[in-house]
């Protein structure tokens, strides 16, 4: 088991999905991490790059500009997951094949 409190470097998270649990473990860990989010939405990813919050809440968004958390998106999973030390999966849990198709695009 790691250490977390005792670790001088930066820990680099990779959080698969940007809805609202993605999205808040993002800002959360990225206050002492890097964090990377990885979603199959083109305007989602967009508007993280840009310090924009995708989820309409304002206490995640003004933590996120008070804070001025970093987080780096992108719809490309390749781009982050070997460089992470960890990976979050944070996808819906009303999953449905009939209307969540987008699992093929995760791939590699």
């Amino acid at each position: 088991m790691i250490g977390l409190k005792n670790m001088k470097k930066k820990i680099k998270i990779l959080i698969i999905g940007a809805g609202y649990v993605g999205m808040s473990l993002a800002i959360l860990l990225g206050q002492k991490n890097i964090v990377r989010i990885v979603d199959t939405n083109k305007k989602t990813v967009d508007l993280i790059n840009s310090g924009k919050s995708p989820i309409k809440d304002d206490f995640l968004i003004n933590f996120w500009i008070k804070n001025k958390i970093k987080i780096k998106a992108s719809n490309k999973m390749h781009s982050f997951v070997k460089d992470s030390d960890f990976v979050i999966i944070s996808t819906p849990t009303n999953y449905s094949e009939e209307k969540n198709c987008h699992h093929k695009r995760l791939k590699g």
